[in-house]
């Protein structure tokens, strides 16, 4: 085992960009000359040797034995070699996904090092951020960034990703798919989307994507309207500067539009929230024992604006941790769906060789005490958003868009206008 040396800071996203591997569904079995469907799915020999006895730890506990009875058969057995470093890699993804955290995950050196480059806001790929729909459990495009590959070439959000060149990825981890998305500079990729009922073919030239993940406007009557994407890279200096700019434009009231945010790092929502919430909690991190370990404080500096907050059932994690915080000082109104419902925090423990585990150690709570985990935030003004829009997300942010009219109108309201 490598020694662990590093723990990295919480991150508290819902799931950012990754992926599966897919197991042929049925194979063949050979038994006495005959052959059959196996019900397990693969080609099974008639041939099993054994058992072996299983070395046992004190108390009954079974030990690691195991692994190295199964490395002596791949490196004296089985038709090919395999080197240990694949053995190790394997079981360690094999035991972050055993372990039914369903955020764990298992990263090599050189994965770790891909997924830092994209939480900083740079990589090569198309530039599209998925989440796994809970309802039908196929990856879905939540953020299409703007002047990437993926918009340029006409993917949307919504769009359900089901294959990659020529590999289904129906029942895949984010991480494998997300691997397959990306390549060289330059490389083309042919992903195949479901788009309502309509499968669409779609071919993007691979390319270094800067995320920008905060965008902002200036609307009439002196309201501002600030859009997080995800809670990572420089979402919070860009808050920063989208706050001051707005402020310099004459900004009175600000709408803050937090849907289909799939949370992000501890370290960016923070920030963010000390510029909204009054004094007091912004976040209480508690373990396994329910001893709070961790709380995060916002000073008694804050914008003191009028704020409708949008929000919708892809808003998840950090943006729980922020609406429901804005929720409990009552500094703003939610509108909108109720939220995503992940209340548990994931950190990173980074070994001596570059790799890393991804695991799920702590629930959080919002500034008021509350848990969003399986139940969500639930808005101050239910809106549901109009099937055209829903079906056409390019109307985001239009006329057309209800919510975001709903939350003019509130805001309106607030103003006084």
């Amino acid at each position: 085992m490598q020694q662990m040396v590093k723990k990295s800071t919480f991150f508290i996203a819902c799931a950012v960009v990754c992926a599966f591997t897919f197991v042929v569904a049925a194979g063949l079995t050979a038994v006495g000359g005959y052959t059959y469907m196996s019900y397990n799915g693969y080609l099974n020999s008639s041939r099993i040797e054994g058992p072996t006895a299983t070395k046992q730890l004190s108390g009954g506990a079974i030990s690691y034995s195991r692994l190295d009875e199964i490395r002596a058969v791949y490196h004296s057995k089985a038709l090919d070699d395999v080197p240990d470093q694949t053995l190790i890699d394997g079981a360690a993804k094999g035991m972050a996904v055993g372990s039914g955290d369903t955020y764990s995950t298992y990263f090599t050196p050189d994965e770790w090092k891909e997924f830092n480059k994209q939480e900083a806001g740079k990589y090569v790929g198309i530039g599209v951020s998925v989440n796994v729909d809970p309802k039908d459990k196929l990856i879905t495009a939540v953020n299409v960034y703007k002047n990437s590959p993926a918009a340029n070439g006409g993917m949307q959000m919504g769009d359900k990703i089901i294959k990659v060149n020529d590999t289904d990825v129906a029942g895949l981890s984010l991480e494998e798919t997300v691997k397959l998305v990306r390549g060289e500079a330059g490389t083309q990729v042919k992903i195949t989307i479901l788009r309502g009922q309509e499968t669409l073919e779609l071919t993007f030239t691979r390319a270094e994507v800067i995320v920008d993940r905060t965008e902002w406007k200036m609307l009439d009557n002196g309201m501002g309207y600030i859009k997080i994407l995800e809670f990572n890279g420089n979402a919070a200096d860009l808050f920063t500067k989208a706050i001051a700019e707005l402020k310099a434009q004459g900004m009175k009231g600000l709408i803050l539009d937090l849907r289909n945010n799939p949370g992000g790092s501890l370290n960016v929502v923070v920030p963010i929230a000390d510029t909204l919430f009054p004094a007091g909690p912004i976040i209480k991190m508690v373990d396994r024992n329910g001893k709070v370990v961790e709380q995060e404080n916002s000073d008694a500096r804050y914008l003191n604006l009028p704020m409708v907050v949008l929000v919708n059932e892809n808003s998840a994690s950090a943006s729980e941790l922020l609406c429901g915080g804005i929720q409990d000082y009552k500094v703003g109104t939610l509108v909108g769906v109720t939220t995503y419902g992940k209340g548990i925090a994931q950190s990173f423990q980074v070994f001596d060789d570059g790799a890393a585990l991804r695991y799920t150690a702590d629930k959080y709570l919002t500034g008021g005490g509350r848990s969003p985990h399986k139940v969500g935030i639930k808005p101050d003004v239910e809106v549901k958003l109009a099937d055209e829009v829903v079906k056409n997300p390019l109307l985001l942010n239009t006329d057309k868009d209800n919510q975001y009219m709903r939350a003019i109108e509130e805001l309106t309201k607030l103003l006084g206008k």
